[in-house]
């Protein structure tokens, strides 16, 4: 599913699918377990960093969620065998998606509506930058 040469938002439409795989109500268990075991192959390339950030602002909750627990995990896992500036870089991107969420949930003001923000996707943000 997951294919190596694929460039930019390719890679990152194909990602964000077999997360939703994996959620897939009445889906295969095997295919399920195949879709994880990409993740956890993809997970482990120096790109997932970029796609994994781009998909904490997908519209979809449980993509959110996924990608921003993948990018905590990774960050407990390769912190310390990051060079200094994609440390900085990586902290820089979570402060953005946290600013995001934080004016996303700014009522919109003609409908008056709040967009919906998964809350777990946030909280995992925030302990990243604790990290």
């Amino acid at each position: 599913m997951l294919k190596s040469n694929m460039e930019g938002s390719s890679v990152e439409s194909n990602v964000e699918k077999v997360i939703l795989a994996v959620y897939q109500p009445g889906a295969d268990e095997n295919n399920r377990r195949e879709a994880l075991a990409q993740l956890q192959s993809f997970s482990a390339r120096p790109e997932a960093w970029g796609i994994l950030f781009a998909l904490v602002g997908s519209r979809n909750v449980k993509v959110q969620f996924y990608a921003s627990n993948m990018l905590y995990a990774k960050v407990q896992k390769e912190w310390s065998s990051q060079p200094d500036a994609a440390k900085e870089d990586i902290y820089g991107r979570a402060m953005n998606a946290v600013q995001s969420y934080v004016n996303a949930s700014e009522p919109d003001a003609v409908s008056g509506m709040v967009p919906p923000i998964e809350r777990n996707a946030l909280q995992r943000m925030c302990l990243l930058l604790a990290r």
